[in-house]
């Protein structure tokens, strides 16, 4: 069975409307795994000075992409270090939700190219997301 063309984008656009509240955060442990495998307990939240996790407000409404994929793309999301204080190392980016009202899940993560060291005020992370809905095997 395969997803509709419009089946893609909705599922995309309900996550993108709140379905389970879903929060982009980042990882300050670098656990030894695939995205594909990674699960929730591998990460650890960054709490250095003015972190705080993001909703998906900065994406751009759904769309069918020219391979036929549902797809959003956020605008740059940057998080700022407010003060000077113990270096904290990021590793990864992953995305939380609660679709079942059950606890957070794992929804999505991605492994940076090259991880990143915050340590003074105003040194920050840049980063754009895009998001895909690919077909589903039933």
């Amino acid at each position: 069975m395969t997803l509709t063309e419009t089946a893609r984008v909705s599922i995309l656009q309900a996550i993108l409307d709140g379905l389970g509240s879903p929060m982009i955060r980042l990882s300050k442990t670098n656990p030894a795994v695939t995205e594909a495998e990674a699960v929730i307990t591998d990460f650890t939240e960054a709490d250095f000075e003015g972190y705080a996790a993001k909703d998906l407000s900065a994406f751009a409404a759904a769309s069918l992409n020219g391979a036929d994929q549902g797809q959003t793309d956020s605008s740059v999301l940057t998080w700022t270090r407010t003060s000077t204080g113990t270096a904290q190392t990021l590793y990864w980016l992953y995305i939380t939700w609660d679709p079942l009202g059950e606890g957070d899940e794992l929804l999505a993560c991605h492994k940076f190219a090259a991880s990143g060291t915050l340590v003074n005020a105003d040194e920050e992370v840049n980063k754009q997301i895009s998001l895909y809905c690919d077909n589903l095997s039933l």
